[in-house]
């Protein structure tokens, strides 16, 4: 009767094995899904990146859009002008000359302009604009133009209707020389394009920063140009993220923004605390890397349950068996059944493990669609939404986290930064599913850091362009 109950779990389990290889083989997190290069995101992502690649001369070389490019600039000079009067902490970044400049003085700071800019021309005609969208970069030597990619994405087939009262776009051109970071020089002729001066730079002590201090500094300070400009909401972007095609972001962005504004924030996150649209933080670039077995409290736990009854049955199962071989020698077949348990209660244990980590967390529990309360854990700053009243709360706390005297806190990363005033703040965060943003960054701007590439699952472009990366 043993070997028969023995044969019976063995074939059951090897059952339940191959129904999980059938259908999770393909399936990204999952034992059996694809790595790398071969995973349907990656293959989406290059896609995109190749076919967004083919529009970035037709970007710059469109004739712009005279109303929309009138705003931007006047939006940009005034803000600078603004942030220019305040003494602490000093504003370090000034516009960029385009092509066709004129020089303005504003705040009695000179402010290079692709047009004059009037000190006081915070008119009903340059209202502040819904969403300012900051993009943030640095020169990537070993990495193609991936600021032009970013920036044409966001562009192309976005129509003049789309951008006017609506958008406001930005480049914070954040390299030590500013001169050599040609990439994000060649935007100047279609939007504002801020840097710091050289003789700032050296001031500053930037060259001898680390360059997770720096990193945080530029994140910093878009988000304190997008809140003087008085944005409604602020995204900012890092260079190597990838909108959704055609104007699509732009739609996902007004869908959001619907959601929070009708209290549908509140009812995702299942009737609980619900502070308004501006206090929220949307994650509209989500990887799921991090989501696995054991990185969150739950599912660590849960493996660490059964874990522990594994070990402990492995323990249990030789005294077990020595005592029921006594038993067996004066009681009847009966007590052979019962001592056969022990050794298949340790192997199923064991099988169930195993499987749970064969299928995936991820693929446990998948997230989304719509807006849903942020799982545990906060990793990377490639898109991240934010309502105006929280941008200038986190504004102005990582200002001071930067300028800590306590160097853990000075030198950390600005994702592990956000998070902690996430939590210390108790803000609510959510994520849109599916993204507006993937990550197209392969090489990360730490020099420290290995080749890899964090992706979304659930971003889709669309495009059916095929060509390598």
């Amino acid at each position: 009767m043993r070997y028969t109950n023995t044969s019976i779990t063995a074939t059951l389990l090897g059952v339940v094995w191959l129904a999980i290889m059938l259908k999770y083989t393909g399936v990204p997190y999952s034992w059996f899904g694809p790595t790398g290069a071969r995973t349907p995101a990656y293959h989406d992502m290059a896609n995109a990146v190749a076919w967004t690649r083919r529009h970035i001369d037709e970007v710059l070389q469109a004739n712009r859009q005279a109303e929309w490019a009138s705003l931007n600039d006047r939006r940009a000079a005034h803000t600078i002008a603004k942030l220019a009067d305040q003494t602490e902490p000093p504003w370090t970044w000034q516009l960029q000359r385009g092509e066709g400049a004129e020089s303005g003085r504003a705040g009695g700071r000179q402010v290079a302009s692709r047009q004059a800019a009037p000190e006081n021309d915070w008119t009903d005609a340059v209202a502040p604009p819904q969403f300012c969208v900051a993009v943030v970069t640095t020169e990537r030597p070993a990495l193609p133009d991936i600021v032009s990619v970013t920036m044409a994405s966001l562009l192309v087939g976005v129509n003049a209707s789309m951008l006017t009262d609506r958008l406001h776009l930005a480049v914070f051109n954040g390299a030590l020389a500013p001169g050599n970071h040609t990439h994000a020089r060649r935007w100047r002729a279609r939007v504002p394009v801020l840097e710091r001066p050289p003789e700032m730079v050296e001031r500053l002590g930037l060259v001898n920063e680390t360059w997770t201090r720096k990193e945080t500094l530029d994140y910093t300070d878009a988000l304190a140009y997008c809140v003087a400009m008085d944005s409604s909401y602020v995204l900012v972007l890092e260079d190597d993220a990838i909108a959704a095609p055609e104007g699509r972001w732009l739609e996902g962005l007004h869908h959001i923004v619907q959601m929070l504004e009708l209290g549908g924030a509140a009812a995702a996150a299942g009737g609980g605390r619900h502070l308004g649209a501006s206090h929220a933080i949307v994650r509209v670039f989500y990887t799921d890397d991090f989501r696995g077995f054991g990185n969150d409290k739950a599912s660590a736990g849960i493996l660490s349950a059964m874990a522990l009854a594994a070990c402990t049955a492995a323990l249990a199962t030789p005294r077990v068996l020595v005592r029921c071989q006594s038993r067996q020698n004066r009681n009847t077949g009966t007590a052979r059944v019962r001592c056969g348990r022990a050794p298949l209660a340790l192997a199923v244990a064991v099988n169930v493990v195993l499987m749970a980590l064969a299928i995936g967390f991820q693929n446990f529990v998948p997230i989304g669609p719509g807006l849903v309360p942020s799982p545990p854990g906060f990793c990377c700053t490639q898109a991240i939404l934010y309502g105006a009243e929280v941008a200038r709360s986190i504004s102005t706390l990582l200002r001071q986290s930067v300028d800590s005297p306590v160097p853990e806190v000075r030198q950390a990363p600005v994702d592990l930064l956000l998070a902690n005033l996430i939590d210390q703040l108790q803000l609510p965060m959510y994520v849109w599913s599916p993204s507006l943003w993937q990550h197209i960054g392969i090489l990360s701007s730490n020099p420290d850091r290995p080749s890899r590439i964090m992706l979304s699952a659930t971003y889709r472009s669309g495009l059916t362009f095929d060509a390598p990366l």
